[in-house]
C-alpha cells in the first residue's frame, strides 16, 4: 500500500529528515564549505541515504541556500528581543546587538558558513530572494534604531545604512577572527568587547563629543 504523500504522517516524516539533514548540512558546510563539500557526506553525517536528501532537497544548490536561511527568522527575533528589552535608546540598540552576536557564537557552525559567505557590510550579492529579504529587513532594523540614537544625539551623526553596513563589517572582522583563534574566549565575553568597541568607535558623551 502506497503512503499517502499528502497525509499528516507523511508530511511529519518529510520536516523530521528536513530538520535531521539542515542539522547534519550545517555541520558539513561549515567545515568544507560549499564547493567541497558533497551530497555523500552529509547524507554520512545525518545517517541517511543520498536519495533521501534529494526526496526532501532538490540540489546541493537547494539545500545550501536552506541551511544559510533556516536560522534568520530566530536570529532577527533574537535581536527584536534584545531590543525590545531596553528602557532607552541606545540600550535598545546596545541589546539588539548583543542578541544577534550571541545567537551568532552559540551556533558556530551557522556562524562559520555566513562568514565565508559574502561580506556583511556589502550584504548578498549572489542570493536567493529569502536571504535578501532577511538580510535587508535586518539592515532596515539597525538603521532604524541607529537613527534613533542618533536623534538623541548618542551616536555619531552619519547616513544610518552606512553606518550600520560599517557595524555589521568590524563584526565580521571580529567573529573571524574568534573562529580563526578556536573559539576559546567564551561568547559572553566576545559579546562584550564588540559592544565596547561599538561604544568607543560610534557612541557621543553627553557633550557631543566621541567617547574617548
Amino acid at each position: 500500500m502506497t503512503e499517502n504523500t499528502s497525509s499528516p504522517l507523511h508530511d511529519a516524516r518529510r520536516a523530521a529528515y528536513r530538520d535531521l539533514v539542515l542539522s547534519a548540512a550545517e555541520r558539513a558546510f561549515a567545515r568544507g564549505g560549499f564547493e567541497a563539500t558533497r551530497i555523500q557526506t552529509v547524507a554520512d553525517e545525518a545517517g541517511v541515504s543520498v536519495g533521501t536528501i534529494y526526496t526532501v532537497f532538490g540540489s546541493k544548490s537547494e539545500l545550501y541556500s536552506a541551511v544559510l536561511t533556516h536560522r534568520l527568522p530566530e536570529l532577527l527575533e533574537a535581536a527584536r528581543a534584545g531590543a525590545d528589552k531596553a528602557t532607552s535608546t541606545i540600550e535598545s540598540l546596545v541589546g539588539g546587538l548583543d542578541a544577534y552576536i550571541l545567537y551568532l557564537l552559540r551556533h558556530p557552525d551557522y556562524l562559520r558558513i555566513h562568514l565565508l559567505e559574502q561580506p556583511w557590510g556589502i550584504g548578498p550579492t549572489h542570493a536567493t530572494a529569502e536571504q535578501l529579504v532577511a538580510y535587508r529587513e535586518g539592515l532596515d532594523l539597525h538603521a532604524m534604531i541607529l537613527q534613533a540614537a542618533m536623534d538623541e544625539g548618542v551616536v555619531i551623526r552619519e547616513d544610518p545604512y552606512r553606518l550600520a553596513r560599517c557595524v555589521m563589517a568590524i563584526h565580521q572582522v571580529q567573529l573571524w577572527d574568534w573562529v580563526e583563534q578556536g573559539m576559546k574566549e567564551a561568547p559572553e565575553q566576545v559579546a562584550d568587547r564588540l559592544r565596547r568597541l561599538f561604544v568607543e568607535m560610534f557612541c557621543v558623551d553627553p557633550r557631543g563629543q566621541p567617547t574617548p
